[in-house]
């Protein structure tokens, strides 16, 4: 298990719209250096290039409250 980083992200879809999936895999490979399977990383690299893009005006998210334990 992994986590993508806006940045990251935005890293990933660029290499992989300039120049294909193998670039956007070296890249997600560079951030993620345990990820030593081609076919699951090119997977990987795809799936987070075809995430949209989230404008920057998004409010924060709300954090749900932790319900305390009834005794």
């Amino acid at each position: 298990m992994f986590v993508v980083d806006s940045a990251m992200a935005a890293a990933i879809r660029t290499a992989y719209l300039e120049n294909g999936v193998t670039a956007a895999v070296l890249v997600l490979r560079r951030h993620i250096p345990g990820l030593d399977n081609d076919d699951e990383a090119g997977r990987w690299a795809r799936t987070i290039a075809g995430w949209p893009i989230l404008p920057p005006d998004l409010p924060p998210p709300v954090k749900k409250r932790s319900r305390s334990p009834t005794a």
